[in-house]
């Protein structure tokens, strides 16, 4: 993975909209972070780091989101199942909730794991059937 200076990831990072700036320095997304990789068994500090790091790049656009989990195993040396697992919770708690800003950066679709795009799917037939039943159909004819 290329290195960049402090003075291009800051010239970067000002570039940004404001929710993807808040997304890199939040707490909540370190916590998660750490949570993740503790729970995929990477225990060494400068691991976590590095994947720190490389959710950093995916924010500032330096790094595909499709692109994370070879850079996963190419930079730590990890397993392949690993670096899918820990891709696919963080696209889950992170990019998530940036998708819009990532989507327009990368001028892709953010891919999900199975899973998560059935449930999605499911979410939004629910909401279409809704829609649907609600519409008042103007063309039926009064009943008397």
């Amino acid at each position: 993975m290329k290195k960049y200076s402090t003075d291009q990831l800051w010239d970067l990072y000002e570039e940004l909209p404001k929710p993807l700036q808040q997304t890199i320095f939040s707490p909540e997304v370190a916590e998660d972070i750490l949570a993740i990789c503790q729970k995929n068994g990477i225990k060494e500090d400068e691991n976590i780091s590095q994947v720190a790091e490389m959710v950093g790049y995916v924010l500032l656009g330096l790094l595909s989101p499709a692109n994370l989990e070879k850079e996963l195993q190419k930079t730590i040396g990890i397993k392949k199942t690993t670096a899918k697992n820990i891709t696919q919770e963080i696209t889950e708690s992170v990019f998530l909730k940036v998708k819009e800003f990532l989507e327009k950066i990368y001028n892709t679709k953010l891919s999900l794991n199975e899973k998560t795009t059935t449930s999605q799917k499911n979410q939004n037939k629910k909401t279409s059937n809704k829609a649907k039943t609600s519409k008042k159909d103007i063309y039926r004819e009064p009943i008397e």
